[in-house]
């Protein structure tokens, strides 16, 4: 049963729901009528609660002094000796409860030194005793042995709804700006967030993240006025470290973010190191940047994507000194950027490379802004560049799940899956709450060639998140594509198969998908498969991965994943490979850096890969590189 039973009147709910979330976060059980089952009486669940809790709260107001519910509740814990009230206006209490003394809190937003809230905390300590870490023989939690950072989703207090993605943007805001403190370990946004309201309890949230502090708070926004309330919480003794309220204009909304960061960061004794100073911002301009934000953080439509394109481009234009959001700009035009060929993207390219070039002349450290320039490089060319570009803005922005899933695709397009794979093992490990990151492993896994490894984290995804629709999805795809590329084609059926597959690639032409080919290939049909691929080239022909509609799918820039993903196993295993990846640009890739791809060693058995790419790189000597022809 719970420590302490909060009573109150109805029109005071998100005060109570405050209230509640503090006392959770210190480590106190607590309940609220909200948590009233279905399936019984009220009357008699709330006597069975009134009668265990240790502590009953009860908050007057002006409704609570007309409400005969509260007044009972109060009377009951009178009478039991548990009664603790407290007020959120002037008022006094009804006989007999004004002879008992009552806090004022009349005002209070969270601030952990508040005298009332002191008070009324010191009252309930003396009832129900010092918060227990646990029964002797209940299990003892394993903390990590560095600092681990959970920074939840700042409570709403505007009273108004629509204005939630304004106080998850500031949270997610801070979540970032904390994150680039050197050495410290921040939960990634998907995990952290899914803890609101009356879930945000210290205990829970390291048992269900492992962190060994939280960052709470409130956001209460007016007009261009914002009040921010923050504390940080040792998750382990559940003592709140350090608390401050912010009352500032929204022009100094970047430098309010690096002031949280710093005193968290010197909460923990870290060594941080601030992003650059931005100037004032106009405050509807950050709105507009919040909004987009949290619209590309859903599983986005190709129409929602282009709606965060037009707000960002009435965010600059309103604060045109605003980096991250010139660089979430020029990233959100890459991703856009069609798949099918470069020279389709002519007209987006170029505005999205001053957008990107504008961010950086602001802010040299502007991680989305080393992404998109990363996203527009055009495919099969300038490897090198492209995955030094994903990884400089993966580490300015750990925690962008958009930048670091550019990273590792990067780094799978020139063939480094296995290295690929174990970056984005760390990424998930510090999103275990997150079903969209748990589903997105697997399919990264399953572009690496773990079929069976895939599978099974896609099927734990759905397992522990049985309401995710976008688990559910990525389990379907996987399922689908594991069958398709294992099962063989009966030799009966082949020549309708490569049939069907030939009908598709003439309707695909010019662009010359990945996936085709690979069919081609798995049919049995090698000379066909490198006569597409080769002709392709010599054409000047776009290759792209496949033919999925724009926005789903790995992004034009990254279409050489195909090649090193199951769908080019059977071309891998061939000599000819190796040619194709001299013509492309990847040979040189791999002996400039050094980096060679992981299907060397996959395809000893059948032929020196190494070897073979540098007798390819002789016979082509002097042939001009891949560039596919800009009429396309």
């Amino acid at each position: 049963m719970a420590d302490i039973f909060i009573s109150y009147a109805r029109s005071t709910e998100a005060e109570a729901r405050q209230i509640s979330a503090a006392l959770r976060a210190l480590g106190y059980s607590v309940w609220r009528d909200d948590e009233l089952p279905a399936h019984r009486a009220f009357a008699e669940v709330i006597e069975e609660r009134l009668r265990a809790a240790r502590a009953v709260l009860v908050i007057w107001s002006p409704d609570a002094l007309k409400s005969q519910w509260v007044r009972a509740e109060a009377n009951f814990a009178r009478e039991a000796g548990k009664l603790v009230q407290l007020r959120l206006v002037p008022l006094v209490p009804p006989i007999p409860f004004s002879e008992i003394q009552c806090a004022d809190m009349a005002g209070w937003d969270g601030e952990a030194d508040n005298v009332g809230w002191r008070k009324v905390l010191a009252s309930i300590a003396e009832l129900t005793g010092p918060v227990s870490p646990g029964q002797p023989g209940e299990e003892t939690r394993r903390m990590p042995t560095e600092p681990l950072l959970a920074v939840l989703a700042f409570d709403n207090l505007s009273h108004d709804p629509e204005m939630a993605y304004f106080s998850d943007g500031i949270s997610e805001e801070i979540l970032h700006t904390v994150s680039r403190s050197k050495g410290m370990r921040v939960i990634g946004k998907s995990s952290s967030f899914q803890f609101r309201g009356t879930e945000k309890s210290a205990r829970r949230i390291v048992d269900e993240l492992g962190a060994t502090h939280m960052l709470d708070g409130s956001v209460r926004r007016a007009g261009d006025r914002v009040r921010i309330t923050a504390q940080l919480v040792d998750t382990d003794s559940q003592m709140t470290l350090w608390s401050e309220r912010y009352d500032r204009s929204l022009t100094d909304i970047f430098e309010l973010q690096d002031e949280i960061a710093a005193a968290i960061a010197a909460q923990l004794d870290a060594h941080f190191t601030p992003g650059p100073k931005m100037g004032a911002i106009d405050p509807a301009a950050y709105d507009l940047f919040l909004q987009a934000r949290a619209i590309y953080a859903q599983d986005s439509t190709i129409q929602d994507r282009v709606h965060c394109v037009q707000l960002l481009e009435q965010t600059v234009a309103l604060a045109p000194d605003f980096a991250t959001a010139w660089g979430q700009l020029a990233m959100f035009r890459g991703f856009s950027l069609p798949k099918s060929s470069d020279a389709d993207g002519a007209l987006i390219r170029p505005v999205a490379l001053s957008e990107a070039q504008r961010a950086l002349a602001l802010d040299p450290e502007c991680g989305p802004a080393f992404t998109a320039l990363a996203l527009l490089t055009p495919a099969f060319q300038d490897h090198a560049e492209r995955v030094r570009l994903a990884e400089r803005g993966f580490s300015l922005t750990t925690n962008d799940s958009s930048v670091a899933h550019i990273h590792v695709g990067a780094l799978m397009s020139v063939g480094r899956n296995g290295e690929a794979c174990r970056i984005f093992d760390e990424i998930a490990a510090n999103e275990p709450a997150s079903p969209y990151s748990r589903a997105i492993r697997a399919f990264f896994h399953h572009s690496a060639g773990h079929l069976e490894k895939a599978h099974e984290m896609a099927e734990g995804a759905v397992r522990d998140f049985p309401d995710s629709p976008y688990a559910r999805f990525m389990l379907d795809q996987l399922t689908r594509s594991r069958a398709n590329l294992i099962v063989d084609v009966a030799e009966s059926e082949r020549a309708s198969a490569q049939a069907h597959i030939e009908k598709r690639i003439q309707q695909a032409h010019p662009v010359l998908y990945l996936v085709h080919v690979g069919r081609t290939a798995r049919l049995g049909d090698m000379d066909r498969a490198f006569e597409l691929l080769f002709t392709a080239i010599d054409e000047g022909r776009p290759l792209a991965f496949d033919p999925a509609p724009d926005g789903r799918g790995f992004s034009r820039a990254l279409a050489s994943v195909g090649l090193f993903s199951p769908v080019g196993l059977r071309l891998r295993q061939d000599p000819r490979f190796a040619e194709l990846c001299v013509r492309l640009g990847l040979h040189d890739y791999w002996t400039q850096s050094g980096a060679w791809p992981d299907c060397v060693a996959e395809v000893a058995e059948f032929y020196d890969f190494r070897a073979a790419c540098e007798a390819a790189a002789v016979a082509s000597a002097g042939r001009e590189p891949y560039r596919p022809n800009r009429s396309h």
